[in-house]
């Protein structure tokens, strides 16, 4: 009987035994009328991802659709195929023919099951598309003059950017590009693609057409006219027909007439539901269906696609978030660099986690809307010569479709390096084409959609975050003593390992700004080149630039010490002696769980299987879990890098006031503590404390205590105690009343509080420690669970005592186990 074993994880199973056969049950969907009136019978459903656990939709067959009860056939569309490393089916998009009716506000369950085909073609071409005569209209208010036309007849005519997305029984769906036109003649810059679907009769005739366009000013490489934001009126038409006259956004988020394109970004022409349009167009159909999916979410989340949220939760549905041209959707900030936890931080966002809990209307257009408003970010860079990404590292020398890479090309919204700079490029984003904040917003709509406009989204932002990259690396040392060892930029798209390999593109985890800088460029890539269908041009160039970072990254770790490697220790942070890497470790751990979970290769899980060690390390050493809630952490002691374990201190914010004639510290609340005052809590003997020049400057409380060196508890009282400069040793002689808010600890017991510098809510660093530890131990890492059930109690006092629960804020709320 055949195992399947998890990457890098022996023993743990995810399918066992032989392959299903054709026509088992592997999941399940839910098609709900979202009307008071009856859905008649032979829809077309919208379209819908279709997930698939590893292994239970074996190579070679295909999905095929039943009504739950009764058994009937559910005729489908299939397309944009991806595969797990096994060869087994992990992902297509999918609509299908209903040959039943819905009751008014009713339901009807779909089984997805094992054994079909490849679906035959439509019978549908683009004759069916012409009828509709479906264009986008801008006429100019500034750096733009006229009427510009994009016409999807045009692009049919033309013919040269024409793909052929899906064709089956429930119908066909293309992508057709077409330029804007001003009396023949093409702008140059301005682009638009048509997303089109010409769906079936039960019958084998035309039904109508869905539809969706999209304007955009992509090009990297066209200087004339010149490369600018313009100022426009946007329409969407049949004919002349106005379907939609589109109203752009202004700071405040409020509505205005004109929509402002930068370059580099793009708007759609949804209505504010941020789905496609029906138009008849010459088809049997005057209205579609008033039909939208659901999914299980237990059979969801165990497809591993996304974390291992607690299935128990079901959060209140928010309002839904409109869709406009360069709206803001489910986030919260323009400025995305903005620090501090909010929805938009995390392996995915808060808005997604809630869509997968409870299935609501509202989280599902959050969603769309959301992935919609991020191609208002300057990041779709693009080739007129291919019309498809540009890659920049070269990891290849070239990719089919894509054409020679761009290895000296770098773009950030500011600045650029052998790229067209915009002369002026205003936008209501800031620092959106940068990382460090960057939310997760195309991935899971294109999960549950399969909808093609989104996977465009992501994999342009996937593109654009390598293009930020600095282009050639420095040598990552297996020591990094001093300044000069490490990158002075935003990181690098290689890495050079001392005494191994050079990874070309593999530079992703080497950021010295902060683990979150990698946390999130990797998500970016990492999720466009799992979930991009195998047959798509950019998923090679995705797949080698995610590969070669995790190769990268375990070549590096076998180089270094066995301490460093015993200590699941990850930082490249420079040369200050504190780093902020103890909460973003948890950012880092989501990120890089969520990874090895959707890429399912050796080399992820073992990187992964690495850092899961940071905490266990530190549990097996004595210290509370609630340093992990830390601010920052100790990163060296001076000019060397810490290397060992032990050596790690974490960031403490409580008061403690030095006394000459007792030569003891008091422990109080400190002024600042972020939400926790930390002044209840009492030393226990041989816990460390550390003074060091960043968070601790000033008069010392005695000669002994200087920068980086340990001091140990000795002779506890209560909430005082005294300390020694070895473990157990005689007491120091307190010369000074010294009086500090911040010193380095590792403490034993830090009850009853739960973080060292506060945030105790369900968005703040102990959750999202919780979160991570939980999200590794979901995914095989056994060894962190005493670590693991131990930050269970401390989020539990943490919650307790603040009041606080996941219950609407559920994307740290992580299950220790994946659904089986």
């Amino acid at each position: 009987m055949p195992v399947l074993n998890y990457p890098g994880v022996p023993g743990t199973t995810l399918y066992a035994g032989i392959p299903p056969a054709g026509g088992t049950v592997v999941s399940t969907i839910t098609l709900v009328n979202t009307s008071g009136s009856t859905q008649a019978a032979n829809f077309v459903s919208p379209m819908f991802g279709v997930p698939f656990k590893q292994g239970v939709m074996p190579s070679g067959q295909y999905p095929k659709f039943a009504i739950a009860s009764g058994g009937a056939a559910c005729p489908a569309t299939l397309w944009n195929y991806s595969t797990w490393p096994d060869g087994s089916m992990m992902f297509c998009g999918a609509m299908i023919q209903v040959p039943s009716s819905i009751a008014g506000s009713g339901t009807l369950q779909i089984e997805v099951q094992t054994g079909g085909t490849a679906p035959a073609a439509s019978g549908r071409t683009t004759a069916d598309l012409t009828a509709a005569n479906m264009i986008i209209e801008a006429t100019g208010v500034t750096n733009l003059s006229g009427v510009w036309t994009s016409s999807l007849n045009d692009g049919i005519t033309v013919a040269d950017d024409f793909t052929l997305v899906a064709d089956g029984a429930a119908g066909a769906i293309w992508r057709v590009g077409a330029e804007f036109r001003q009396s023949g003649s093409a702008h140059g810059q301005m682009y638009g693609t048509h997303y089109v679907a010409a769906l079936n009769t039960s019958g084998g005739a035309l039904r109508g057409l869905r539809y969706m366009g999209k304007a955009s000013q992509p090009w990297t490489d066209i200087a004339s006219p010149a490369a600018t934001a313009r100022v426009m009126v946007g329409v969407l038409k049949s004919g002349s027909t106005t379907l939609r006259t589109l109203q752009g956004t202004q700071s405040g988020e409020t509505g205005t007439t004109n929509i402002t394109m930068a370059h580099y970004s793009g708007w759609h022409t949804a209505g504010s539901d941020g789905k496609w349009d029906y138009v008849q167009g010459g088809g049997a159909s005057s209205t579609d269906n008033t039909v939208r999916v659901t999914y299980d979410k237990a059979e969801f989340i165990a497809t591993r696609l996304v974390p291992p949220y607690q299935t128990a939760l079901n959060p209140t549905a928010p309002t839904a978030a409109p869709y406009r041209p360069y709206c803001i959707g489910g986030m919260t900030v323009r400025f995305t660099g903005a620090t501090g936890e909010r929805d938009d931080i995390g392996v995915l966002p808060e808005w997604v986690a809630r869509h997968i809990l409870n299935q609501h209307v509202n989280d599902e257009q959050t969603v769309r809307v959301s992935s919609l408003a991020s191609a208002g970010w300057r990041c779709t860079l693009r080739r007129k010569s291919t019309r498809r990404i540009l890659p920049t590292a070269d990891t290849a020398s070239s990719y089919t479709g894509l054409g020679t890479t761009a290895p000296t090309v770098r773009w950030f919204s500011g600045s650029a390096e052998n790229i067209t700079q915009p002369s002026s490029n205003t936008s209501l984003w800031s620092e959106e084409d940068q990382s460090h904040h960057r939310a997760s917003t195309a991935y899971y709509a294109y999960l549950i959609t399969g909808d093609p406009v989104h996977l465009d989204i992501l994999q342009d932002y996937a593109a654009q975050i390598i293009a930020s990259r600095w282009q050639g690396g420095p040598t990552w040392k297996t020591t990094m003593p001093v300044v000069g060892a490490c990158a002075t930029g935003n990181g690098e798209r290689d890495a050079t390992i001392q005494g191994g390999g050079t990874y070309k593109g593999g530079g992703t985890f080497f950021d010295i700004y902060g683990l979150r800088i990698s946390a999130w460029m990797a998500r970016d890539v990492g999720q466009a080149a799992a979930i991009s269908p195998d047959t798509d041009v950019a998923k090679p160039f995705f797949t080698d630039v995610i590969n070669n970072s995790f190769d990268a990254a375990n070549d590096y770790n076998s180089r270094m010490p066995s301490t460093w490697r015993d200590a699941g220790f990850w930082t490249m942070e420079g040369p200050t002696e504190v780093s902020p890497a103890a909460w973003m470790n948890g950012y880092f751990s989501n990120a890089i769980c969520h990874l090895a979970s959707i890429l399912s290769t050796t080399n992820s899980a073992t990187f992964r299987g690495h850092l899961s060690k940071w905490y266990s390390a530190q549990h097996g050493l004595g210290r509370s879990v609630a340093c992990f809630s830390s601010y920052h952490w100790s990163n060296r002691r001076g000019n060397t890098r810490i290397q060992t374990a032990a050596e790690m201190l974490s960031v403490l914010e409580s008061r403690f006031t030095w006394n000459t004639t007792t030569e003891r510290f008091t422990i109080s609340a400190s002024s600042g503590s972020g939400g926790n005052a930390n002044g209840g809590w009492s030393p226990t003997a041989g816990d460390i404390f550390m003074f060091d020049p960043e968070t601790a400057p000033g008069t010392r409380p005695f000669a002994g205590a200087t920068n980086w060196t340990p001091m140990y508890v000795v002779n506890p009282s209560g909430q005082t105690g005294q300390v020694s400069l070895t473990p157990g040793g005689s007491v120091a002689d307190v010369t000074s009343a010294a009086d500090y808010s911040f010193c380095m600890a590792a403490v034993q017991n830090f009850s009853p509080n739960w973080s060292f510098n506060g945030f105790n809510d369900p968005s703040g660093y102990v959750a999202n420690a919780y979160g991570a530890m939980r999200h590794h131990e979901a995914c095989g890492d056994s060894t962190i669970n005493s670590a693991r059930v131990a930050m269970d109690a401390c989020w539990a006092s943490a919650a307790a005592a603040s009041g606080s629960s996941f219950a609407n804020e559920p994307k740290n709320a992580m299950a220790a186990a994946y659904p089986t």
